[in-house]
């Protein structure tokens, strides 16, 4: 996830065993950040989201 300087703010990695799974966004102010999923077929998804 970056903010809105392009500056990475959070980053996890995700288990292919787990269909769902929840990030904490606790320790983010508010503001618009831009993520970006990818996926091991090498897909991307990315959109924004607002806290």
């Amino acid at each position: 996830m970056y903010n809105s300087l392009g500056e990475i703010v959070l980053k996890t990695e995700l288990s292919m065993e787990n269909t769902k799974t929840q990030i904490p966004l606790l320790n983010l102010a508010n503001g618009l950040y831009h993520y970006e999923v990818e996926f091991a077929s090498m897909k991307k998804l990315s959109g924004n989201y607002q806290l």
